[in-house]
């Protein structure tokens, strides 16, 4: 995500915003006692939920930079 303000000046998060969305990551990930599989969910939920975060605020014309 930091990396975007290279496409525009006008893509800069605050700090508040990636905590919003790790603290979402480790409510909605799926839970397990196993601490591999656990760590395992919440890195696939956090990159989903990231991804979803920086599409929803960034021009179309940069989704497909920004997937790549």
């Amino acid at each position: 995500m930091n990396g975007l303000r290279e496409i525009s000046p006008m893509y800069e998060y605050s700090l508040t915003a990636y905590q919003v969305v790790f603290k979402n990551g480790l409510e909605q990930s799926k839970k397990d006692n196993v601490l591999p599989a656990r760590l395992r969910f919440i890195i696939e939920k956090l990159t989903q939920l990231f991804y979803e975060f920086v599409c929803m605020g960034i021009f179309e014309c940069h989704k497909l930079i920004f997937s790549f």
